[in-house]
């Protein structure tokens, strides 16, 4: 609800930091269709390419050439660039970037930039729109757990089985990581025997660890604005220390 408002609100330029690519990019499908708005996915392996289709656009796989093309483009369009942070340091980029977001006043263009860490640059910043997804609450950890096991009935026929203290501790112990983390966590503890036990627990706790494991080797070098929320977690435990 709160990238479709920022996206509602016509602001030329959306930086979105994420792990969760299909999730956002589910999003903005969303919001497209039920807005009429064409979109478009950039990456530097497939270049600028219309959404459901995979339609490519012509010599756009350099994001200089592929926002050239936005900036040419009559179509009022979202377009949405993948890992494109590590151009931001270009100042030719930049400056095409505030050249299409300057015309967005006449022609609704919208620039979506995704990366799991995103600094937005000061020159872009003031027509800029930052969005953070939250991670799952104990509810919605519920909901995801419930979906898999009714996927899980769906494809065998059986009920999942298991008890209310394995549940409640499972439901604890995948706080903190994202809504695909904790679908995939979920989905290899039912579909392992179609039960959620306390033997599951461990399993899912090592899983657990790996995960953040990622987050703690860069920790201490990353500025407190740029951590993400696994690592915001792990700078708030060590300052505790």
């Amino acid at each position: 609800k709160e990238l479709e408002s920022l996206l509602s609100a016509k602001m030329p330029i959306v930086a979105v930091e994420s792990h969760e690519e299909q999730k956002v990019l589910q999003m903005l499908e969303r919001f497209a269709t039920l807005n009429e708005r064409s979109l478009f996915v950039w990456s530097i392996t497939h270049g600028l390419r219309r959404q459901p289709t995979g339609e490519a656009a012509y010599n756009t796989q350099g994001i200089g050439e592929a926002l050239r093309h936005v900036e040419g483009s009559p179509q009022n369009a979202i377009y949405l660039f993948l890992d494109a942070h590590s151009f931001f340091e270009e100042p030719v980029v930049i400056r095409t970037i505030k050249d299409i977001a300057q015309k967005s006043e006449f022609s609704h263009r919208m620039l979506v930039f995704l990366s799991a860490k995103l600094t937005v640059p000061e020159d872009i910043s003031r027509v800029t729109a930052r969005f953070k997804p939250s991670l799952p609450d104990r509810a919605q950890i519920t909901k995801i757990l419930n979906e898999e096991a009714a996927r899980y009935r769906e494809a065998t026929g059986d009920r999942v089985l298991g008890n209310r203290e394995a549940l409640d501790m499972l439901i604890q112990h995948l706080g903190g990581l994202t809504e695909e983390d904790v679908r995939r966590l979920a989905r290899m503890v039912i579909r392992d025997d179609g039960a959620i036990t306390l033997a599951d627990i461990g399993t899912v706790l090592k899983a657990k660890h790996e995960f953040l494991r990622t987050c703690v080797v860069e920790r201490r070098e990353a500025k407190p604005e740029q951590l993400t929320p696994c690592r915001r977690g792990w700078r708030q435990r060590d300052l505790r220390a």
